[in-house]
């Protein structure tokens, strides 16, 4: 059994339903808009890139403040947040949310950061929790190949994905958000990201309840 579909059973089990939906077209709006902003340079310099791998924040903030757009994408679409998600470098992840990246800008086949998040060989759920605290719905995205988040977990990474997954159930006193499919958002987009600071989402990876069995907290 895939990690999705283990995970599909507990949730399934505890009232939940898992739907997904495309990120591609939940978020259709936002990359039109991202498609029409002011380029930046053509390649990143070493020093950034490297900042980014080495989770420095600092130096990364220091690029962002000479100029470097916050959204920046190369021409797969992948933006500096996919970079550090993908490399597990939390205090990166929060310093380029805390400066204005959006978590629904999704790459060329549709992946979100939180696909990149799970596809990190080394899992950091610090950045996992960040990029969940903005905007939980990404739990349920799919790329243009179908995969959701999870599907994207290495296998050597499994066990402690079902650790974390299972240090989320039943944490006593959360707030449990409860997800229906994306209905669309007046500026176009379907699903809109949290403000900086806003509490996380206790139904990580949760979509609509089935049942009216008592509320259970996923995330605090």
């Amino acid at each position: 059994m895939s990690l999705r579909s283990y995970h599909g059973w507990m949730l399934k089990n505890r009232g939940y339903e898992d739907d997904t939906f495309s990120a591609k077209s939940a978020f259709a709006g936002l990359l039109q808009r991202a498609a029409m902003a002011p380029e930046g340079p053509r390649r990143l310099a070493p020093e950034l890139l490297a900042a980014i791998s080495n989770d420095d924040d600092a130096v990364v903030i220091s690029h962002l403040s000479r100029g470097v757009p916050v959204h920046y994408k190369n021409n797969m679409g992948v933006t500096l947040l996919h970079r550090a998600c993908r490399l597990g470098s939390a205090r990166v992840v929060r310093a380029l949310l805390d400066r204005g990246a959006d978590p629904r800008l999704c790459d060329d086949d549709g992946k979100t950061v939180l696909h990149d998040a799970c596809w990190s060989s080394k899992p950091n759920f610090a950045a996992v929790r960040l990029v969940i605290d903005r905007c939980e719905a990404l739990s349920r995205s799919r790329d243009k190949f179908g995969a959701t988040p999870l599907d994207y977990v290495p296998p050597p990474a499994v066990a402690e994905w079902m650790a974390f997954l299972h240090a989320q159930l039943d944490v006593p006193g959360g707030i449990t958000l409860h997800f229906a499919p994306p209905a669309p958002h007046p500026d176009g987009d379907a699903v809109q990201p949290k403000a900086a600071g806003s509490r996380p989402g206790a139904a990580l990876f949760g979509a609509a309840r089935t049942s009216s069995a008592p509320a259970r907290s996923w995330l605090q």
